[in-house]
């Protein structure tokens, strides 16, 4: 009989804290991590950005006269900013996905979600498409709050995350809409 656990991801990668809470709350098997990625890299490269666009609008429009660049600029310098505040507003967010549920992290804050503690999952992206991303699918819970899962620029069909969410929760009776 072939061992089901080798296409499983690997544990290891899942923090301490993080295999031990679904550990002690029995949610079975790891089947992956999605998160928003690292906000004080999405802040660095914001922060080049802004820099890039001083630089530029000093450097190639002042100087060198080309002021057809002008708005080119402008709106790196505008999507520099939006993109740190909006890094800083989300934080460092993980959700680690097992067969029994969820584990959410925000903030270094875990706090776990058994399938029958979710209301619904919302099928429709929700959040900007621009500079800043920030797509997700709202995972809304029966206590009234949500938590909300990264989309990535593949379709919902072609990604493993969302398409293991999709099939446990319908496994588990609840709708998604």
């Amino acid at each position: 009989m072939a061992d089901d656990r080798t296409s499983l991801p690997d544990l290891r990668s899942v923090p301490e804290p993080v295999s031990r809470l679904a550990a002690g709350r029995m949610l079975g098997d790891y089947l992956g991590r999605r998160g928003w990625g690292d906000p004080r890299k999405k802040i660095g490269l914001s922060l080049l950005a802004i820099l890039t666009a001083v630089v530029g609008e000093i450097l190639v429009v002042q100087i060198l006269g080309f002021f057809f660049l002008h708005l080119v600029m402008l709106m790196l310098f505008i999507g520099g900013i939006s993109n740190a505040i909006a890094a800083l507003a989300r934080g460092r967010q993980e959700n680690y996905l097992f067969a029994r549920g969820l584990v959410h992290s925000k903030n270094d804050e875990l706090r776990t979600v058994e399938w029958p503690q979710v209301a619904r999952l919302g099928s429709k992206a929700v959040g900007g498409h621009g500079l800043t991303g920030g797509r997700h699918a709202l995972l809304h819970l029966q206590d009234g709050g949500s938590i909300k899962i990264p989309l990535t620029q593949q379709a919902a069909t072609k990604d493993p995350f969302i398409q293991n969410l999709v099939h446990l929760l319908k496994e588990h009776g609840r709708p998604i809409e």
